[in-house]
């Protein structure tokens, strides 16, 4: 659920809360500003929601000439235990297979705190075994559905469409196997707002069905086979971590996924309603 704004504001010692599947806890020196940017803040859910996420406690500190990385914006890298986005540089210790200790700097200002959660969510994500997708997800009945494809496939057209359903993402999405299922953590990102959707007022929710968007004259929903599933996905997910031996471990991640969520190819017309057929998924 989303949090109040009691509930995200600094604590003593620091500022813990969810973000992105991962519980993470700031330590900044004295008069250190945990201030974020309010489309991150948007995406906080309460600490201790959930035993087993993975969570990373990190020491953080302001570094100006950070202000003068010229990185690609959205590119967040992960080589052993170090982390780089634009702004933020992080050490990544590991101190059990579910915690982290992390030591940061960021460039002055709210947004780059924004991209340090970002790629702090990224990289532990993947090293716990969860995806970061590109995708628009919407809630419906209490759970998550995420509409994938390449740019102009029409994701968020879709979205748009499932009449009744409420905005649960624009632009990606952690997807994390979990003792319950595989859940969906919401992330911010994106431009252009699901049409006529109101915001839905959780965090995380469980993982209804991925579907692979396709422009068609009929509306159905039909199985990938087992390959197109795992394509279809990869080609969605980010990747931080990109050395062969993680490649191999995000393709077992997605076959699994395969295995035990509906991954179905979504034939859409413009302006059908396509609530109903997301909810033959589930009841499939």
């Amino acid at each position: 659920m989303m949090p109040s704004a009691a509930n995200v504001r600094p604590q003593a010692g620091g500022q813990r809360f969810l973000f992105g599947g991962v519980e993470i806890e700031l330590l900044g020196a004295a008069g250190f500003s945990y201030e974020l940017p309010p489309d991150h803040a948007r995406f906080l859910g309460r600490d201790g929601a959930s035993p087993s996420v993975p969570r990373v406690t990190c020491s953080v500190r302001r570094d100006p000439a950070l202000l003068r990385d010229d990185r690609d914006d959205r590119e967040i890298v992960l080589q052993e235990h170090d982390l780089q986005t634009t702004g933020v540089r992080a050490h990544l210790q590991p101190l059990s297979h579910n915690s982290w200790a992390v030591s940061a700097r960021v460039a002055p200002g709210a947004h780059n705190l924004g991209r340090l959660l970002d790629a702090l969510s990224a990289a532990i994500v993947e090293r716990s075994g969860g995806l970061l997708v590109h995708a628009a997800g919407v809630e419906l009945d209490g759970h998550a559905y995420l509409f994938v494809g390449p740019s102009g496939a029409g994701k968020t057209t879709a979205a748009g469409q499932v009449f009744g359903a409420r905005s649960f993402c624009v632009d990606r999405a952690v997807v994390m196997p979990s003792a319950q299922g595989w859940r969906v953590h919401a992330l911010p990102g994106g431009t252009d707002p699901i049409d006529r959707a109101p915001d839905s007022r959780n965090v995380t929710l469980p993982l209804g069905g991925i579907l692979r968007v396709k422009q068609a004259s009929t509306v159905d929903a039909h199985p990938l086979a087992p390959h197109e599933a795992v394509m279809t996905v990869r080609e969605s997910v980010f990747s931080a971590d990109r050395d062969e031996v993680s490649e191999r471990k995000r393709l077992d991640t997605i076959a699994t996924l395969a295995t035990e969520v509906p991954l179905m190819r979504l034939d859409s017309v413009l302006g059908a309603p396509l609530a109903q057929t997301l909810r033959r998924l589930e009841r499939a």
